[in-house]
């Protein structure tokens, strides 16, 4: 296997997509004030940007241009731990929407749960698992 195969060479090798679900979303949604969390706590802040109904944006760990729902988070060093991570999505009032793969989410989803009952309110009211 090359070198380009590798996340530690090659952080791009990992991204996050994010769609606006028209079955929840009618209406555009702002993005400005979320972020997205692994793990061990490291983020990556939205700008202010909106995703219209059924529309995906993709963020990358590794450096990069962005382009129109493209975005990069800037990393020189992968994000995401292949063995088990836990993607959080950030509300701006602190809630989360957990996403994770091979348990990641368990040790967040302790630690998280006050956040996630506070997020039911949340003025952008996106569902929450």
């Amino acid at each position: 296997m090359g070198q380009h195969f590798r996340d530690s060479a090659n952080p791009n090798n990992e991204f996050v997509e994010i769609t606006a679900d028209p079955r929840y979303a009618s209406a555009p949604l702002s993005l400005g004030g979320f972020s997205l969390r692994n793990k061990v706590g490291e983020s990556f802040s939205f700008p202010s940007l909106y995703l219209n109904p059924g529309e995906t944006l993709r963020v990358y760990s590794g450096s990069g241009t962005g382009g129109e729902r493209v975005l990069y988070w800037g990393r020189s060093a992968p994000a995401w731990d292949n063995w088990g991570d836990c993607v959080q999505l950030v509300y701006p009032s602190g809630g989360r929407y957990l996403v994770g793969y091979r348990s990641g989410c368990y040790q967040v989803q302790i630690q998280a749960l006050s956040a996630v009952e506070e997020s039911q309110g949340d003025k952008h009211n996106l569902p929450l698992p």
